[in-house]
């Protein structure tokens, strides 16, 4: 199996993350990091703006989460914030308190193709994307990664400069990587796209693809590593490399 170097990707989602020394002491082996909902809704913190910095000064991308209820709601509320509640905190929020981050990550990624009409504005799911995508990078001049989980269309491509592309427990990676829609519960081919991802600007296509695994112990890949060690996502990204 050909060794890969990946870096990863931090959702610091969990109380026990905030403000840890340990993410920006890692350097470059990390190159994503997802602030938690509540750090964008809580009165500015002196603290989190230095935690804020000493990642970006360590050369790592800081992105501050938004719902976006699948590409259901309307730009006002993803601005607002309030798309799915509990979550609360939108893209202005975000840029009123801490307007130094590099980018928005939308969670709740799309269910369904791209022509699907929102049953809460109207409008295409991809148009919607599109209008999140348009004011994050021209109003807010931030950087855009959007949650589309084995999604299989490529029009994400076009609004999204990082993709987080799957998400679970390493039986999805070793057994099930295919496309897939949860909506209407439909599964696909792998798409070629997904193996040859076209570069955003400076941004490789292989940078574009960020990739996750929950609740596993070390050695439950059959290339063994933790989620300390980029080794251990090897082998799958081989996955892709090999499809």
């Amino acid at each position: 199996m050909a060794t890969t170097n990946v870096k990863l990707a931090v959702a610091a989602f969990d109380g026990s993350t905030f403000w840890s020394s340990d993410i920006p002491n890692a350097g470059n082996k990390v190159r994503i990091v997802v602030l938690e909902d509540s750090i964008g809704t809580a009165p500015k913190s002196a603290q989190t703006d230095k935690w804020i910095n000493d990642m970006r000064a360590a050369g790592q991308l800081v992105f501050g989460y938004v719902a976006c209820k699948n590409g259901e709601a309307d730009l006002a509320t993803v601005r607002a914030g309030g798309a799915s509640p509990p979550a609360s905190a939108g893209i202005d929020t975000w840029y009123d308190r801490y307007p130094q981050i590099d980018g928005i990550y939308l969670d709740e990624g799309p269910l369904y193709e791209g022509n699907h009409i929102s049953s809460l504005n109207g409008k295409r799911i991809q148009d919607n994307y599109t209008d999140y995508s348009q004011y994050i990078r021209t109003q807010r001049n931030w950087r855009v990664m959007i949650e589309a989980s084995a999604y299989p269309f490529d029009w994400i491509l076009q609004v999204a400069e990082f993709i987080l592309l799957w998400e679970g427990a390493p039986d999805v990676y070793e057994n099930h990587y295919n496309g897939y829609l949860q909506g209407p519960n439909t599964v696909y081919p792998i798409p070629n796209w997904w193996c040859n991802v076209p570069n955003w600007g400076t941004t490789t296509g292989p940078e574009r693809i960020v990739r996750t695994i929950y609740n596993y112990t070390p050695n439950s890949l059959k290339n063994p590593g933790d989620q300390q060690n980029p080794q251990d996502m090897a082998e799958i990204t081989d996955i892709f490399a090999k499809a």
